[in-house]
């Protein structure tokens, strides 16, 4: 038997009542649970909301150190660790990671990333660059929404050697910057509970908290890649000068040393003939 628990005609929770004796409930075991709801409702409304705005309490300072982390972080490399540490206090999973679009080559990376240490020796989850095309990240980057992906039956591998991770449930949200997907990030669970739309609208929420910093520490570091190839070029530039220059150098000397050759061993040969005219 189960009456609802109602709060200004709203539904806050149900009663449920169970017996194993063989005797069916009738109608005024339903009327007088239906009064124990009543009884309960304001307090079990009030507890409700006081566990809401707990929550909600909870979940606006872990988004605000999560933003602050990232913030003050040159890339997000360097505070990966405490980034997953902080998103463990608002979600749990089993693997996270960041990929970035790179909208001119048409490729995601996949980086950085975490695996629970208990999976790691189970399935294969590394760095990678791969085609954009025909990926969750690509629908992502078109729709510019998050999404959210199950999987039924259970993928545990049971080859001794490591395989691709398939897991249960993911989430995949955008982080954009303007009008520009810089990067995605992806969740995963591989337990039995899976991912509700409630957990991609708090992902969505991390997502526009952290992709102001994570964009501008995308643009330093193309800035800095854009400023280490010129600083190559300019070094094989130097060189090539520098080259040319010393063979320009070597041509000028051959040249004067063959010039300042030639003159006195002229004479000698000059005079050489003379004197083989004339041995007197």
């Amino acid at each position: 038997m189960m009456v609802p628990i109602k709060s200004s005609d709203q539904v806050e929770a149900c009663l449920w009542f169970s017996r194993n004796d063989g005797i069916d409930y009738v109608a005024h075991d339903i009327e007088f649970a239906e009064r124990i709801a009543a009884q309960i409702a304001g307090p079990v409304a009030g507890a409700l909301i006081r566990e809401r705005a707990a929550m909600l309490a909870r979940e606006r300072a872990a988004l605000a150190n999560i933003g602050e982390l990232m913030i003050g972080a040159p890339d997000i490399g360097s505070v990966f660790s405490e980034f997953v540490g902080q998103m463990t206090q608002l979600l749990s999973f089993d693997a996270l990671v960041f990929m970035e679009i790179d909208h001119t080559e048409q490729t995601v990376e996949r980086r950085p990333v975490y695996l629970d240490p208990k999976m790691e020796h189970l399935y294969l989850f590394k760095p990678i660059s791969i085609p954009l095309g025909g990926t969750v990240a690509q629908e992502v980057t078109s729709t510019r929404m998050g999404m959210l992906h199950r999987t039924e039956g259970n993928f545990k591998p049971r080859s001794k050697r490591p395989v691709a991770y398939i897991p249960r449930s993911s989430i995949m949200v955008p982080l954009l910057w303007g009008d520009e997907v810089v990067m995605t990030l992806w969740v995963a669970r591989d337990s039995e509970k899976m991912f509700e739309e409630e957990d991609v609208a708090l992902m969505e929420r991390v997502a526009s908290q952290i992709a102001g910093p994570v964009a501008g520490s995308i643009m330093n570091r193309r800035d800095l890649d854009i400023a280490e190839e010129r600083r190559r070029r300019e070094i094989a530039e130097l060189k090539v000068t520098t080259l040319s220059e010393l063979s320009e150098t070597k041509s000028n000397f051959v040249s004067a040393m063959s010039h300042e050759l030639r003159t006195p061993l002229t004479s000698i040969v000059a005079f050489s003939d003379i004197l083989s005219r004339n041995p007197q």
